[in-house]
């Protein structure tokens, strides 16, 4: 995968928090529509892109990493020590930041961003 473009679940690795916590803060900030899909603005101004995932009838949306960090750092987030990560129940695969893949990282194919 781009090291340009990730998931919510490893964006969520560079706070400490879940991907859930990093969605509700992307829709509060109208980067998100109600239903969960990035908005209009954020695909307007590039910080999203499609990527075939392991379940390709299921979109995977990948975020810009270093705007949507900085925007995310905007809004009052603050970036996790090293490895940490919060205890949110957010279960399954790995996230970013402790040199893993996840299991969408691995189904995502370098000519597919």
């Amino acid at each position: 995968m781009s090291d340009r473009f990730c998931t919510m679940r490893q964006l969520g690795a560079e706070f400490g928090v879940s991907s859930h916590v990093i969605g509700r803060a992307l829709k509060e900030m109208g980067l998100r529509t109600p239903d969960g899909q990035p908005s209009c603005r954020a695909q307007e101004n590039g910080l999203v892109k499609l990527a075939v995932g392991p379940q390709p009838w299921i979109p995977l949306w990948l975020w810009h990493k270093e705007r949507t960090t900085a925007l995310l750092e905007e809004a009052g987030f603050e970036a996790a020590e090293e490895g940490a990560m919060a205890n949110n129940g957010d279960v399954g695969g790995n996230i970013c930041g402790d040199g893993g893949v996840s299991m969408a990282d691995a189904a995502v194919s370098e000519g597919d961003l």
